[in-house]
């Protein structure tokens, strides 16, 4: 009887067992079957990211400035890693990044970068001492990447600019020519391994990747090169906060050197300042002072409202304009309308403005393109500052017309000389020659009229005055070689809003050469030199270097003597 008990206990106690089994199949396989399929898929097969070669960036001359190289990167899933702050703490010692960088990539939803350009073997050692515990636990991958270099980073950073993580243009040329540069991605499904490892077959879906199209600037890194160490010799020896210059062929706005110093490692995580980030060449509003004057003598000579010998300024050097005395910055004798611009007379700017009047002053402002953008190809580009003349009191009117209340860019400027340079021709400045798929060109720039000057008979008497500056004004020290070079001066203090005007001083010069047939238009701006002031001692002399040395650099020396 005890013996059938017992077998009848064993039957039961089967049976049981053998209903729980059954049960727990339905479960896992009917019930919630679909749910543990998908875990499963999500786990096991995944898309990587392929990323394609970024399209170079090339000087006039072919010269590489930026490009991408292949190498292997870790990657992660958001829903791989459960537990995310100590993922980012093993990441973290590897010294590569820092805690806060890899946690906020980690919270990122779906495919993400973590740790990029290191190698394959550097990847593989990372990737295998942190994933321990295979899919169970946290895990990492390792891939093929792109990395982005830049060659002559510091002579070209403001202007090229720099890439986010995903490597989507933040600045310069990287963000404004993105959509060329970029190529497009494509994707691979790969399988985990229980081990944690990951690998590829050939007969999974994958999409190939497509790589960017390459850019060819106007630019000549040599020229680049040169600008870039005479700005930054200025800047240093006159204890400057910056320096910019450009560098513009005044027959086609072809931007040959855009420079600014000090400025910033692109594709570093170092934290500079703003100032030093952006391109000032485009973006660097400031009070333009005396090389603005030609604005205000274009218009007066124009409606001929004077002749260039009429007696201007008397030997005081002064004028009393909305009870605000406006005095000359040195001593002189009596100046006709000729001698007060090569000497810089401000009293005899203020006389011819108020001899146009407010609004035909205004509409000339506005014929040389300031108070609007040059629409030059490069992001972040200011229209500088130009209020309404309904809006200018006296004093207002008065100091516009030696460069005081306004303010302008590099940019604007540049492009102001040049339509003098080259007859009446006010024309959009560009930096980007070329674009390219392969060996097929898809873009070519040409050169675009914005408009045009009409009076080529004061742009001829004002290239002459321009040339007397250098000659015998206070342009002397841009004097170049050889050659007859116009240009001008400027000395201007900088209001600083909600103080004024406190001291701070922005010396320029801007000029062409060779006068009589002009091949180069360059503009030097030197911000806030603190051991000298004048732009005759700071700016002018940069100018006079950097024309020395491009009159005797190949190819340039053939056409700066080129016979006329």
């Amino acid at each position: 009887m005890k013996d059938n008990n017992r077998l009848i206990v064993i039957k039961l106690s089967i049976m049981v067992f053998f209903f729980l089994i059954v049960t727990r199949l339905i479960i896992v396989q009917i019930v919630k079957g679909g749910d543990y399929y998908k875990k499963a898929k999500s786990v096991e097969l995944k898309k990587v990211v392929l990323e394609p070669s970024r399209g170079k960036i090339m000087d006039s001359h072919g010269i590489v400035l930026a490009s991408s190289y292949a190498s292997y990167s870790i990657f992660t899933y958001n829903n791989w890693v459960k537990n995310k702050s100590f993922m980012a703490r093993q990441l973290s010692r590897t010294g590569l990044i820092s805690f806060d960088e890899a946690l906020n990539e980690l919270e990122r939803p779906g495919f993400n970068w973590i740790i990029r350009g290191l190698g394959k073997s550097r990847c593989k050692k990372i990737v295998r001492d942190i994933n321990r515990y295979g899919i169970k636990s946290d895990s990492l991958g390792y891939f093929r990447d792109r990395i982005r270099v830049y060659p002559f980073n510091r002579e070209f950073s403001s202007v090229i600019g720099e890439l986010s993580e995903d490597n989507r243009g933040l600045s310069g040329l990287e963000y404004e020519y993105n959509k060329y540069l970029k190529g497009m991605r494509g994707w691979a499904v790969f399988q985990t391994h229980p081990n944690g490892a990951i690998y590829m077959k050939s007969n999974y879906p994958m999409k190939k990747e497509k790589d960017g199209d390459d850019i060819i600037l106007t630019i000549d890194k040599n020229l680049q090169d040169l600008v870039y160490a005479e700005v930054k010799r200025t800047v240093e020896k006159y204890k400057a906060k910056g320096g910019c210059a450009i560098i513009m062929n005044p027959r086609n706005g072809d931007i040959l050197a855009m420079v600014n110093y000090p400025t910033f490692n692109a594709g570093s995580s170092d934290s500079t300042d703003n100032y030093y980030k952006m391109n000032r060449a485009v973006s660097f509003n400031f009070e333009p002072g005396s090389i603005f004057k030609i604005v205000t003598l274009f218009g007066a000579l124009t409606n001929r409202v004077v002749r260039l010998g009429d007696t201007l300024v008397d030997s005081t050097g002064k004028i009393l304009v909305d009870r605000i005395m406006i005095r000359d910055a040195e001593e002189h004798s009596i100046l006709t309308v000729n001698q007060s611009f090569y000497e810089s007379s401000n009293v005899g700017m203020v006389k011819l403005a108020h001899k146009l009047g407010k609004q035909k002053f205004y509409s000339y402002i506005k014929l040389f393109g300031f108070g609007s953008r040059t629409g030059i190809d490069l992001p972040g580009e200011e229209r500088g500052i130009l209020r309404s003349p309904d809006r200018w009191k006296n004093i207002d009117f008065s100091t516009i017309a030696f460069g005081q209340g306004i303010a302008v860019t590099p940019i604007q400027i540049t492009a102001a000389y040049a339509a003098i340079a080259n007859g009446g021709k006010l024309l959009r400045p560009h930096i980007v020659k070329e674009i390219k798929t392969g060996d097929r060109i898809i873009y070519k720039r040409k050169p675009e009229i914005i408009r045009k000057i009409s009076d080529r008979r004061t742009i001829e008497i004002l290239r002459k005055m321009l040339v007397t500056v250098v000659d015998s004004g206070t342009g002397k020290n841009a004097k170049i070689a050889g050659l007859e070079v116009a240009g001008k001066t400027g000395t201007a203090q900088q209001s600083v809003p909600g103080k004024g005007y406190t001291g701070a001083i922005v010396s320029s010069f801007v000029g062409f050469f060779p006068a009589d047939n002009p091949q180069f238009v360059l503009t030097i701006v030197i911000d806030r030199p603190r051991r000298a002031r004048f732009a005759s001692v700071v700016a002018a002399p940069c100018f006079g270097a950097i024309g020395n040395k491009i009159s005797t650099m190949s190819p340039y020396v053939e056409r700066v003597f080129a016979k006329r």
